[in-house]
């Protein structure tokens, strides 16, 4: 043949030719991965595609085979009678000649343009590996720098946050003998704790708006804001009637024309009479919890099942007196401490389990609260993952 003139010497294209041309179809396997290669495709015409499996399923390029070419994985899979690391499609019609693998350790001893084209295979085939290789590594360095450049951008952000919601100094300026354990997930959290000071009482709440990461952060600064925004235009709704409110104002703000969207958030909202004592609660989907220090006995104060934002079928929210005892404490927080999986079996902590945490800490002093809970949480999530932003605020009255 024409084609093999410029490469081998008459007497080892005699041999290849002795061996039949045969015309191959498009889609036909020549090569199968991890089976022994008893011959070696010598393409004529065509092109065949070498890939390798990975992730057990999936089929990743290595190199295509063009004409007066041959395998490289192939041909050394034959010669040391070892299975391909490789499987060989062709891809359009092709001509191939197949050469019996001993043939080639023949050549190989025999005519010196057999092993210029086997060393040619190698040389080919190295190239591309390290083209690919510097492709690779040019594209990592690139990831690596967008990945730097966002990173800096959230952590800006979580300074833009940080200005906007109130400090752990502050919240403790209006609630006293309390405590802040926070663990956003990411660097910016969709969770965030309020407080709010009027002549009559003081109003606080910890929320936990959807998502995290900085879907969370966006919408928890909206929500902080019309917080502020309604308890600042009437500051003698009961609790109740402002959870109303907020449900009413962050539906119409993420419902338009064009788009609706299903975010909001969960809530437990608290005030307290300077005058009477008064301790009141509403809660959206989002309880908060009454230790008796005495008995350890942990009891829930159970919120509206309906979340702030859009409802199927909205009813208002209730205010709740809670009665209480001197020194009594009250614990409110995300749902992220109690959706923490860990333990033996790797199993959420669930509420049974945030309870029975809950109740250990009665015995502890405020100061050694926080300590204990953090460390609770830690000994249960173990080696895994934080799942989900972490906020559980504990106060005194």
């Amino acid at each position: 043949m024409e084609v093999l003139e410029s490469l081998f010497e008459s007497e080892l294209i005699a041999e290849i030719t002795s061996f039949p041309l045969q015309k191959t179809e498009k889609g036909t396997v020549v090569i199968k991965e991890n089976c022994k290669v008893p011959e070696i495709p010598i393409l004529i015409r065509g092109r065949i595609r070498v890939s390798q499996t990975t992730d057990g399923k999936n089929q990743t390029k290595v190199y295509d085979i063009l004409p007066i070419e041959s395998c490289i994985l192939s041909l050394v899979a034959a010669q040391k009678n070892k299975p391909s690391l490789g499987n060989g499609i062709v891809e359009v019609e092709s001509d191939i000649i197949f050469v019996p693998g001993v043939k080639t350790l023949e050549w190989y001893e025999k005519y010196t343009s057999w092993r210029s084209f086997v060393s040619g295979l190698y040389n080919k085939r190295l190239g591309e590996l390290i083209e690919q290789r510097n492709q690779i590594q040019g594209q990592a360095k690139r990831i690596a720098d967008q990945k730097n450049e966002i990173t800096e951008s959230i952590r800006y952000a979580r300074q833009i946050q940080k200005v906007i919601l109130q400090s752990p100094a502050s919240f403790k300026s209006y609630v006293p003998n309390s405590f802040i354990l926070n663990r956003p997930k990411d660097i910016v959290s969709g969770d965030f704790y309020w407080s709010f000071d009027t002549p009559d009482r003081v109003l606080f709440a910890v929320a936990d708006c959807t998502g995290h990461g900085v879907p969370g952060a966006m919408l928890s600064i909206i929500c902080y804001k019309k917080l502020n925004e309604v308890v600042s235009n009437n500051s003698r709704m009961a609790v109740g009637e402002i959870l109303d409110e907020m449900a009413i104002k962050i539906e119409e703000l993420f419902e338009t024309k064009e788009i609706t969207l299903s975010d909001g958030m969960d809530i437990s909202l608290c005030a307290i009479d300077k005058k009477t004592g008064q301790f009141t609660f509403s809660g959206a989907n989002n309880s908060i919890y009454l230790a008796d220090s005495e008995h350890g006995i942990i009891n829930e104060l159970k919120a509206n099942r309906q979340p702030i934002g859009k409802a199927d079928c909205r009813i208002p929210f209730q205010t709740q007196i809670i009665n209480y005892k001197k020194d009594s404490f009250f614990y409110l927080m995300t749902d992220g401490f109690m959706d923490q999986f860990g333990g033996d079996k790797g199993k959420k902590l669930r509420k049974s389990g945030l309870k029975t945490i809950l109740s250990k800490a009665s015995s502890k002093e405020i100061t050694n609260k926080k300590t204990f809970l953090n460390s609770a949480l830690e000994e249960w999530k173990g080696a895994g993952e934080q799942v989900d932003d972490i906020l559980l605020v504990g106060l005194k009255l």
